[in-house]
């Protein structure tokens, strides 16, 4: 009785030390978090440029303020990244000094272009999700049309008639096709 006694105390204390340390372990796994903008509608293409983002607060307009411009610095560095390809293309193409000053100028009248048209996006989609700790977190979709940042960049290149637009228009065409 004695040893019985002892074996169900032994397997009493394992069981103890065991559970803990499998509860710890529960709470250790990853968990996969579902995005709320999944498929093409909310991916870049041909004709627009998107990003989407979230923002969390205690306050609903100010989730939404933040997810906004979350959404617009992603959008921003995609704009950015195809206009420095754009750029870069073009002064590859110019060979001369000249060419390359000129290009140097381009591309900053570019990335002012950029600055400019960020303001310019259109809300594709929006949710808003509580938390049980009275939080809340926004998630929004934006987009740009692509013809936006080619008139942008055009209209900033009017500005120094020595960029060859035409040329520019070509090598804008040949990067936003290999965005598909």
């Amino acid at each position: 009785m004695k040893k019985l006694f002892t074996i169900l105390s032994l397997l009493l204390v394992i069981t103890a030390a065991v559970q803990p340390a499998a509860q710890a372990g529960n709470k250790n796994k990853q968990k996969e978090v579902k995005l709320p903008f999944k498929g093409s509608k909310y991916e870049t293409d041909k004709k627009y440029f998107r990003a989407f983002e979230s923002g969390t607060s205690t306050n609903q307009s100010t989730a939404k303020k933040m997810a906004l411009h979350n959404a617009k610095v992603v959008l921003a560095g995609n704009l950015d990244a195809t206009v420095k390809a754009v750029t870069d293309q073009y002064i590859n193409q110019m060979n001369t000094s000249e060419g390359i000053e000129d290009a140097s100028t381009f591309q900053q009248q570019s990335r002012e272009a950029v600055k400019q048209l960020i303001g310019e996006v259109t809300v594709i989609d929006e949710k808003l999700f509580a938390t049980k700790d009275g939080r809340y977190t926004y998630w929004i979709a934006i987009e740009m049309p692509k013809e936006a940042l080619r008139r942008g960049i055009s209209k900033q290149m009017k500005e120094n008639t020595k960029i060859n637009q035409a040329e520019f228009q070509k090598i804008f065409d040949q990067e936003m096709d290999k965005l598909d």
